[in-house]
């Protein structure tokens, strides 16, 4: 497959699984919530300046940005990847910041796949990087991050679990 279809079937892919996430979380939270909502950003231009969902409360006039990650290996590694630079192309000589590096107004980071899904502070998050020398490089080279352990995010106290916003679990289809 060359580059640019592998490229094109990954965007596929995450707009498809912003679409599950959207369903699901507007499920999840919109219960007992009027006034609340959803809205995904559907163009490059929105998603680059604000992640790819708002969530928004009208009663309060609260509102946050989410970026949104498919983790496909997580319930295999019970790990969770955090991508912290992309490039589009392996042969591109430089990464560029995106997942908690974004350059989006971002509020949250929510990553998983669609049975669980995990929303963090992204600020929070970007508190528990490790350096650039300590990121791995993975996918054909086009994406750069670390890993978190799953079970670390249940342990009272640790910097993982004062980073998680909120946990969720949807039945396999």
């Amino acid at each position: 497959m060359s580059s640019s279809s592998y490229y094109g079937k990954q965007l596929h892919e995450a707009e498809q699984f912003e679409i599950l996430v959207e369903k699901k979380l507007l499920e999840e939270l919109h219960k007992g919530r009027p006034g609340f909502s959803i809205t995904r950003h559907t163009t490059q231009a929105t998603q680059l300046a604000h992640g790819d969902l708002r969530i928004s409360i009208a009663a309060t006039g609260e509102s946050w940005d989410i970026e949104i990650k498919n983790d496909k290996q997580m319930a295999d590694t019970r790990n969770l990847y955090i991508e912290t630079q992309e490039k589009s192309h392996p042969n591109n000589p430089d990464f560029i910041d995106s997942g908690i590096f974004a350059s989006s107004s971002a509020d949250l980071y929510g990553i998983g796949d669609k049975c669980e899904f995990y929303l963090f502070d992204r600020a929070a998050l970007r508190a528990l990087a490790p350096p650039p020398d300590k990121w791995m490089t993975i996918d054909r080279g086009t994406s750069r991050g670390f890993l978190l352990e799953i079970k670390n995010l249940s342990t009272p106290g640790s910097p993982e679990s004062e980073a998680l916003w909120r946990e969720f679990r949807w039945p396999r289809l």
